[in-house]
């Protein structure tokens, strides 16, 4: 004897075929898909939209810091143990950097690290 249990307990003429799992039976109508796809966001999901922005605002910020940073050291590198330092003008000639000069742009180079590198 073969036993066969049947879980269509629904009322006639419900939707829901089974009344002990009615979210397996149907689907919700399209129109109340559609207006939870277009709903607005919460008050929480823009405050961590926020939040991330502000995040990724920081991150390009340091990287940005960082970078000037290691060109400002670069170049004290190179202008603080020489004596003689040569640039390039605007003409393309060669030409050597005075003494004062240089050591004012030391100066300054330092400052620049001072105030804005860790």
């Amino acid at each position: 004897m073969v036993w066969s249990i049947s879980l269509t307990f629904a009322r006639r003429g419900s939707r829901c075929r089974n009344s002990l799992f009615p979210w397996m039976s149907h689907r919700p109508p399209p129109a109340l898909i559609r207006k939870a796809r277009r709903r607005e966001p919460t008050l929480g999901e823009q405050r961590r939209a926020e939040v991330a922005q502000k995040h990724q605002e920081y991150e390009a910020d340091k990287a940005m810091t960082s970078a000037e940073c290691a060109a400002w050291q670069a170049e004290l590198d190179r202008l603080e143990p020489n004596r003689r330092v040569f640039f390039t003008n605007e003409q393309g000639e060669t030409e050597r950097m005075d003494d004062v000069a240089r050591t004012n742009r030391v100066a300054e180079l330092k400052a620049q690290i001072a105030r804005n590198c860790e």
